[in-house]
């Protein structure tokens, strides 16, 4: 639905290949995946069926980088908005 794998993911998941999984969540957050709250409300930490891989080392590392991510987009949006100046993000974005 979101485009970026997270349906893979899950359906891995439910298949039992924990290992596959990972390697399709590392793939979708390297495509863009964030959450999936815009389909099913939940966020990465809050979703039920990741439980299941959870408790990999691997998982800890992808949210790592996630987590990284999320908060250098949030850095750049308060930097934007302290100095009221979007055309930074704007070109970023390819809306000049």
């Amino acid at each position: 639905m979101s485009g970026h794998g997270i349906r893979d993911v899950y359906i891995l998941i439910l298949q039992g290949n924990r290992f596959a999984a990972l390697d399709a969540l590392e793939e979708a957050v390297d495509e863009g995946f964030a959450n999936s709250m815009s389909f099913n409300g939940w966020t990465m930490v809050d979703d039920p069926i990741l439980d299941a891989i959870r408790d990999e080392p691997r998982f800890a590392e992808i949210e790592r980088k996630l987590n990284e991510r999320i908060n250098t987009m949030r850095e750049s949006y308060e930097t934007a908005r302290d100095a009221n100046d979007w055309q930074p993000l704007l070109a970023k974005a390819g809306s000049t």
